[in-house]
């Protein structure tokens, strides 16, 4: 329940949004949500953000709430988001781990703004986060093909490697895939398989056992 003060900072950002003042409404939202959590203010906040062109900001909002399928309206604001980012993978891992009954219709992003991703990403030693969910915004086959290139790439990030196979197998990729690990060339794993000994941890050539997450991505 939001409380006298988030209520009154709501009406200034309906006028402000009303105004077509959208930075202002979202400051006003912000400046709510610092008074205490609210899952609606945040959905308005997500709303504006998305109408301020600035749909990163509203993809790091959304992502950060508790649950994204009980409530109707926290679902559809989820595809909006996922949509405005053109993250067509994670609308696809939504797909297949709803086995079909969550469908966002989102579009990936246009042939040149991926070909500009990948080239961006190929350069980069450090990945951040943010800079790997760029890789949402392709469409499935180049994905897959960048996918395939990275675990053959003996120079990869390890994180990493595994970030994306996480990925895959929330894509439902059953493909068995050459993978290149430590001292040995190639080995074909099935994703599944993959994960079930390296999720939580993965064995670097200086035989150290480093624990990783999605957010170490950016290491080394």
């Amino acid at each position: 329940m939001t409380s006298v003060s988030q209520e009154n900072l709501r009406k200034l950002a309906i006028e402000a949004e009303a105004g077509g003042d959208y930075q202002a409404a979202c400051g006003h939202l912000e400046e709510a949500l610092r008074l205490g959590f609210d899952e609606d203010l945040a959905l308005d906040l997500s709303r504006l953000l998305r109408l301020n062109k600035e749909e990163d900001q509203a993809y790091a909002l959304i992502k950060a709430l508790p649950d994204l399928f009980s409530r109707d309206k926290v679902l559809e604001e989820y595809g909006q988001v996922l949509a405005a980012n053109n993250f067509l993978i994670e609308a696809l891992q939504v797909k297949h781990l709803t086995e079909g009954e969550v469908d966002f219709p989102v579009l990936p992003a246009d042939k040149k703004e991926q070909e500009k991703i990948l080239l961006a990403f190929r350069k980069k030693q450090a990945v951040s986060q943010s800079q790997y969910e760029q890789l949402l915004k392709l469409d499935l086959p180049t994905y897959l093909a960048f996918a395939r290139s990275l675990l053959l790439d003996p120079l990869a990030n390890y994180a990493l490697r595994l970030a994306v196979c996480e990925d895959l197998v929330k894509l439902g990729v059953k493909e068995e895939m050459q993978v290149m690990i430590v001292t040995q060339r190639f080995i074909s794993y099935s994703l599944v398989d993959f994960l079930s000994t390296s999720f939580r941890y993965f064995l670097f050539a200086s035989a150290r056992l480093v624990c990783l997450t999605r957010q170490q991505i950016l290491v080394y």
